[in-house]
Parts: C-alpha cells; sequence; structure tokens
C-alpha cells in the first residue's frame, strides 16, 4: 500500500476541475479530500468522483456545499476504483484543496 499526495490546486472560479490522475489499473484508492475558503466571503463548492472526462449528475457527493470564511471541509475515506478521477469546483476564486490517498492493488 502506498501513501502519496493524490492532487492538489488552487480552484478557479466556476470551473470544475479534476485533481491528480485517474485510478490506475488494478489498483483501488482510498482518499481524503480537503477545501479551505482562504477567503472573507463564504463559497459554494462541489465534489465528485468519476470515470468520465467531466463529472456527470449522479458523482456528485457534495454540490453547492457553503464553505464558510477561513473554514474547511474535509471529506474522508472516499473509495475510487479504476479509473475513477475526482473532480472539485467552487464559485469564488479563494478555494484551495487538497487529497491524500492510499493505493492498493498491482
Amino acid at each position: 500500500m502506498a501513501s502519496m499526495i493524490f492532487g492538489k490546486a488552487n480552484l478557479v472560479a466556476g470551473v470544475e476541475q479534476q485533481i491528480g490522475a485517474a485510478i490506475p489499473a488494478n489498483q483501488t484508492a482510498v482518499a481524503n479530500i480537503s477545501f479551505v475558503n482562504r477567503g472573507s466571503v463564504p463559497v459554494r463548492i462541489r465534489l465528485a468522483f468519476g470515470s468520465a472526462i467531466v463529472a456527470a449528475e449522479a458523482d456528485w457527493i457534495a454540490f453547492d456545499r457553503v464553505l464558510l470564511p477561513n473554514c474547511e471541509y474535509e471529506k474522508t475515506g472516499c473509495l475510487l476504483t479504476e479509473g475513477e478521477k475526482i473532480f472539485v469546483r467552487s464559485d469564488l476564486a479563494t478555494v484551495s484543496v487538497r487529497a491524500h490517498a492510499l493505493l492498493e492493488g498491482a
């Protein structure tokens, strides 16, 4: 089992972004994803796991969740399977996101 920083980004306002690469063939990952609002006003964030180029409607697990100023949101223990990717979004450019993962498999 290998642990790693899976991906990180300063989010662009209103743009869905993929962080990290897709989970490699014959592997699974358990990921923890952390968002932080560095700004002085509330933001709305989104989080999805999917295998397409962009997240499908059914891929979103957090959608327009309000994140208060100087606060964080963390989703832990997220299982991702072969080919899945992490997608994130914020309505303002004051959000940082970071994903840590434990990879297991071939």
